[in-house]
């Protein structure tokens, strides 16, 4: 874990240099790889194999683009139905993004989805779902406002806060141990 830390200082000292420094996106965008790489390295992402490794940092990446760029449009003075139509594309693939590595790493961490609701790892889980549903809807509520013109700030912030909720839900589900760990299953490919 020593080494998960170093890196996600090491990507995020990078990262931060490169803004300062004004450098290309693509010094940007390889800092934050690195910082995404060490961030899955802690953790639960810590205890498996390189392939769930990568499930963690696709998944944080997916959740960082999809929060960036609602609290990019909701601080933004000139948001409009225009820049809303360019962020589309990257919320949709962020949304599948977090789908399909969430749906893997409960697999990987719970195991058989019809027991969840049977360890507090599970519920808490199934408690996430349910606020990352309540995240898209408010996601399609924003369009709808966005493309009537109304109310478009406070849907905005209620996505942003719904947002912050799923990450407050996800800090206090990384805290407890997984029932595939608890079983004393190993998965780390060791």
């Amino acid at each position: 874990m020593n080494r998960a830390v170093l890196v996600s200082w090491i990507g995020g000292l990078v990262l931060l240099a490169a803004e300062l420094a004004a450098l290309s996106r693509l010094s940007a965008l390889g800092a934050g790889g690195v910082l995404l790489w060490g961030l899955a390295g802690i953790g639960h992402g810590a205890s498996h194999g390189q392939a769930v490794h990568v499930l963690h940092a696709l998944h944080a990446g997916a959740m960082c683009m999809w929060v960036g760029g609602v609290f990019a449009l909701l601080t933004r003075a000139g948001a409009s139905a225009a820049l809303a139509r360019r962020f589309t594309p990257y919320a949709l693939g962020a949304v599948l993004t977090l789908g399909v590595s969430g749906v893997c790493m409960s697999l990987e961490h719970a195991g058989n989805p019809l027991g969840l609701s049977t360890s507090a790892y599970g519920r808490t889980l199934l408690f996430k779902v349910a606020v990352v549903g309540l995240a898209l809807l408010a996601a399609i509520l924003v369009r709808h406002a966005f493309a009537t013109g109304q109310g478009v700030r406070r849907r905005l912030a209620a996505e942003a806060l719904t947002l912050l909720a799923v990450l407050g839900v996800t800090a206090s589900l990384s805290g407890q141990p997984p029932p595939m760990h608890a079983t004393g299953t190993d998965h780390s490919g060791h």
